[in-house]
């Protein structure tokens, strides 16, 4: 009987292990979470990133646009989508998509179908804000009061890098 329980834990325990990988968010189209600004190529080509006006005041970083960028996103035509880099190590953690207020119950279907329904929810004084939480990647919906919703994808990517390194040590 503990042979059989024993089995069916390991079981479990390499789904949810699948589960989990099938499900990590590696960055965005075919960026890279923690990819150097410079290192970042598209086609065999060096990116160039144009630095954008746009600054966040609590959490920093360098935001940056791409000219001639793919601005859809599934039926979505969005305004723009910032690449967000460390202010300390140049490398890419954040990326924002701005879209019109009337494409927000669309972003919202995106989102709920590939991850399920959002984990968290609030209401502010200028947005109503939902959040997905997918392995080391928190996916955050902005419905602003004004005209336009941000959809943001944060990676900590520094945090599951020193988690991989640190699960297949073999000095001991």
């Amino acid at each position: 009987m503990k042979y059989i329980l024993s089995l069916i834990l390991v079981a479990g325990l390499l789904t949810s292990k699948a589960q989990i990988d099938q499900e990590r968010i590696e960055g965005f189209r075919d960026f890279k979470w923690g990819t150097h600004v410079d290192s970042i190529m598209r086609d065999g080509s060096p990116v160039v990133f144009t630095p954008a006006e746009k600054v966040d005041i609590l959490n920093g970083g360098k935001f940056y646009t791409l000219n001639k960028d793919n601005l859809y996103l599934g039926s979505i035509k969005l305004n723009q989508i910032y690449y967000v880099f460390s202010d300390k190590t140049n490398k890419l953690y954040k990326v924002i998509l701005e879209g019109k207020k009337a494409d927000v119950e669309q972003m919202d279907f995106i989102v709920d179908y590939k991850y399920g329904k959002h984990v968290n929810e609030a209401i502010d004084d200028d947005k109503i804000s939902k959040q997905w939480i997918v392995a080391d990647v928190t996916l955050s919906l902005y419905n602003f009061n004004y005209n336009k919703f941000e959809f943001e994808l944060l990676s900590d990517w520094e945090a599951a890098e020193a988690y991989r390194k640190n699960i297949n040590v073999t000095d001991f």
